[in-house]
């Protein structure tokens, strides 16, 4: 067990099946994948054909095939997929094998992690489903879709309205980026000075959603208190962190249900 790493892993995405550990407050009332995943997933074996795959394609109207071996998923077929390779292929649709034209390895999520995550990561891989894989079984399949119509349904019940949605998560991306860089800038012994530049800038980022949601007003102690602590020189990088780390998580805790629901908490890591 290695040295406390401060810095939060919102973009780790290097493990292919992965479970829910995102750095994010669990009090508040999150959706995870498996809330709004599709079950019923059409799939085919890498060894049929692309007859086949079209026919089913189309009877079951679904733009995607999820591929499966022995019942562990080795890969998606896409109509992008159809498109890019099958003409290149230049092979009777009768005898293209499905293993021919996949698209291989896919990349796959497991149902407990959060909506946020699995839109993070098809941000970041540019792809726009992920199969959903618990224990080694293909359970599910989650698209930019799904994920779209979760988060207006959650933000719904507090009314929010269309354009605030994308501010609020925009913002918390941002207090936890900061934060982050506050911590890399205290693992690589940069001056107090920037690593508390940075905690502010996080900081503010958070003060930042309370005013999106019309709620610019509010006057905590606890983070004035931070920042005279802050811009005082009687406390140390790390100090610093964990106090700002506390601040932000506070004020995820009392943000109105439609900005905390989108908090993503800041979290000490073992390197």
């Amino acid at each position: 067990m290695g040295a406390k790493n401060p810095s939060g892993n919102f973009s780790r995405t290097e493990t292919l099946e992965r479970s829910g550990d995102r750095p994010i407050n669990s009090t508040r009332l999150w959706v995870r994948v498996a809330d709004v995943m599709q079950e019923d997933v059409v799939t085919i074996r890498p060894d049929e054909t692309l007859v086949t795959a079209t026919k089913i394609m189309a009877e079951k109207n679904v733009s995607s095939i999820v591929v499966v071996n022995n019942s562990k998923v080795i890969g998606i077929l896409t109509k992008a997929d159809l498109l890019k390779k099958v003409m290149p292929a230049n092979i009777p649709a009768e005898e293209l094998k499905i293993s021919q034209i996949m698209s291989a390895p896919v990349e796959v999520i497991s149902p407990d992690l959060f909506v946020l995550d699995a839109g993070n990561i098809m941000k970041t891989k540019n792809i726009k489903r992920l199969p959903v894989v618990a224990q080694g079984q293909l359970v599910g399949i989650v698209t930019q879709t799904d994920i779209f119509l979760a988060m207006e349904r959650k933000c719904a019940r507090h009314k929010p309205g269309p354009k605030i949605i994308p501010k609020i998560v925009k913002r918390w991306y941002r207090t936890e980026a900061a934060y982050r860089k506050a911590a890399q800038a205290w693992q690589q012994h940069e001056s107090l000075d920037t690593v508390t530049k940075h905690l502010r800038n996080a900081v503010n980022e958070a003060l930042a959603v309370l005013k999106i949601v019309g709620e610019p007003n509010l006057q905590f102690s606890e983070v004035q208190s931070l920042f005279n602590l802050l811009d005082s020189s009687k406390i140390t990088a790390k100090e610093a962190l964990d106090q700002t780390r506390n601040v932000l998580n506070f004020l995820g805790n009392h943000a109105p249900p439609e900005a905390g629901l989108w908090y993503i908490e800041p979290r000490a890591d073992d390197t």
